[in-house]
């Protein structure tokens, strides 16, 4: 009997030339070896499954620590994310609750100007009313019963505004006269002069009339 040796199986042929069922390496070694022989055979195989198996729990291990890796990077990512997209909706909010704050001071600014200022007067101010509703002393609107300067606490102001337009008009009138006395400054001591003469002259004409004919 031969045998003929295919990778790890055998096939064995008659010198007739007949095919038989292929035999494992284990029924190889049997029949051409010892006991001995097949215990060192069935050591280096059992060694060489232990170094496959050995080498496919790296590769799971390995493949494993990549896929957590990636995970923990994904995770951190995806943090960094929401942490970006959280500081922008924040900044976004407070921008939107400066405008709300802003808008919210307009409309009580509003509000209170379409009211009369005068302590607790509660009277409603036309917008069409500025012309007169509103004192050029202290830029504030009133109702008609508190816009004069007297009503509103302006009243000083609103005096010496005046005091200073007369003394302006009476300054325009002396200027507009030429270069009479006036513009020279010398016309107060002049009608002083005139004046103490007149005085002179009545009190002689007095004078006269009382002495006895």
């Amino acid at each position: 009997t031969s045998w003929i040796e295919f990778g790890t199986s055998v096939v064995s042929g008659d010198e007739d030339g007949l095919a038989h069922p292929a035999a494992t390496p284990t029924d190889v070694i049997s029949i051409t070896a010892g006991p001995t022989a097949v215990a060192s055979a069935t050591k280096t195989v059992n060694a060489a499954l232990g170094d496959l198996h050995a080498e496919r729990l790296r590769r799971q291990a390995e493949a494993a620590a990549k896929a957590e890796t990636e995970r923990r990077q994904q995770i951190a990512a995806t943090k960094m994310e929401l942490n970006r997209a959280k500081k922008q909706q924040k900044g976004s909010t407070t921008i939107a609750s400066s405008e709300d704050d802003f808008d919210a001071l307009l409309e009580d600014f509003a509000a209170k100007d379409s009211v009369c200022a005068f302590g607790v007067c509660n009277e409603k101010i036309n917008t069409l009313m500025d012309m007169i509703a509103k004192c050029r002393h202290c830029q504030s609107r009133y109702c008609l019963k508190h816009v004069q300067a007297e009503c509103h606490g302006c009243g000083d102001a609103a005096s010496r505004d005046e005091k200073n337009k007369f003394r302006e008009h009476c300054d325009k009138q002396l200027n507009s006269r030429g270069n009479g006395l006036a513009s020279k400054g010398v016309a107060k001591p002049v009608a002083e002069q005139k004046l103490h003469e007149k005085l002179k002259d009545q009190k002689a004409a007095r004078t006269a009339k009382k002495k006895p004919k």
